[in-house]
């Protein structure tokens, strides 16, 4: 089981000192939602389940084809 089906609200990671949109980094690393290995635009993104406490959140960076969905 993925990580990513026990969660439910995804949002862009917008880090405190940056006022720019997310426009992602390339990666060699694999997508923490599809799991894909290919090299490629990575974004960073938080994902928690309502009721959740706001510290319970996981960190994860994800594919361009898994943001859009994700986060739209």
């Amino acid at each position: 089981m993925n990580i990513i089906d026990n969660l439910a609200i995804f949002a862009d990671n917008h880090r405190s000192w940056e006022d720019s949109v997310n426009e992602g980094y390339f990666s060699w690393y694999p997508c923490d939602c599809c799991n894909e290995r290919l090299g490629g635009q990575r974004y960073d993104i938080v994902a928690f389940n309502p009721g959740d406490k706001p510290e319970d959140f996981v960190e994860l960076s994800v594919c361009e084809d898994c943001y859009v969905e994700l986060v739209g």
